[in-house]
């Protein structure tokens, strides 16, 4: 009976050894599964964050250019503006132009 008790007992070992062993085998498919899903999930993070970057340099971008589009317009107004009025005054134009010019050949003079 010992023989029987002991080759009863060696054959449930095995099979607990061997259901152990598709565990561990059930686990690793698991966790290599739980591990391209947080791969992927981390690349669509990234992705995620890439593409509002890049929304955001673009916004950045075109308010940039409607900044320098909106001075460049005022700088060409106010030149223009400043032509017109010489054009009109072209005396008083001459004899502000000499006065700014005798003030600042004083300051450099002084220095």
């Amino acid at each position: 009976m010992s023989t029987t008790g002991t080759n009863s007992a060696d054959q449930g070992l095995r099979s607990d050894v061997d259901n152990l062993r598709q565990d561990l085998s059930a686990l690793k498919d698991d966790l290599r599964v739980m591990m391209s899903d947080v791969a992927s999930a981390g690349s669509n993070s990234a992705k995620a964050a890439k593409g509002r970057l890049s929304d955001v340099a673009h916004a950045v971008t075109d308010k940039s250019h409607a900044a320098y589009d909106a001075a460049r317009d005022k700088a060409k107004a106010a030149a223009e503006q400043a032509e017109q009025k010489i054009a009109d005054h072209p005396f008083a134009s001459v004899a502000v132009a000499f006065g700014v010019g005798i003030l600042l050949g004083a300051i450099i003079s002084r220095r």
